[in-house]
C-alpha cells in the first residue's frame, strides 16, 4: 500500500455516509505501527485502518476490533466504547478493509505518551 491522499479519503467517505453531516476535512492523527487513525471532521468520526505505507508490522484486525467494541456497545455493564458507524470490507475503497467510530470526549493515547 501506498500513503492514503486525505481529499481522497473523504471523497470515498462522502459516497459512504451521505446521511451524516457534510465531511469537512479528514485528519491524520496517528500513523504508527499498528493502524493508522484519522479524524473525520464534520460528522465527527474516527476512521481506522491497517497501516498505509512502511510499517513493520502488519496492521492489527481492524475489523476484529470494530466487532469487539460493536458488541461490548450492546452489553450491559460492559466498559463504555465509541460507537460503530460503519464496518467495511472491501479493501477496494480505501486500500485495506477499515472502520468508522464516533469521536468520543476523553484523552487519547500516543506513542509519544507511552
Amino acid at each position: 500500500m501506498t500513503a492514503r491522499s486525505t481529499e481522497s479519503i473523504a471523497a470515498v467517505l462522502r459516497e459512504l455516509l451521505p446521511a451524516e453531516p457534510a465531511i469537512a476535512a479528514v485528519t491524520p492523527m496517528t500513523t504508527g505501527f499498528s493502524n493508522d487513525t484519522y479524524l473525520v471532521e464534520g460528522p465527527a468520526l474516527i476512521l481506522r485502518t491497517p497501516p498505509a505505507a512502511g510499517a513493520m508490522l502488519d496492521g492489527h484486525d481492524v475489523i476484529g476490533q470494530a466487532r469487539i467494541y460493536a458488541e461490548l456497545g450492546q452489553t450491559l455493564g460492559a466498559p463504555a466504547v465509541p460507537e460503530i458507524v460503519h464496518i467495511e470490507h472491501d479493501a477496494a475503497l480505501l486500500g485495506a478493509p477499515f472502520f468508522l467510530m464516533r469521536k468520543v470526549p476523553g484523552e487519547a493515547v500516543s506513542d509519544i505518551t507511552l
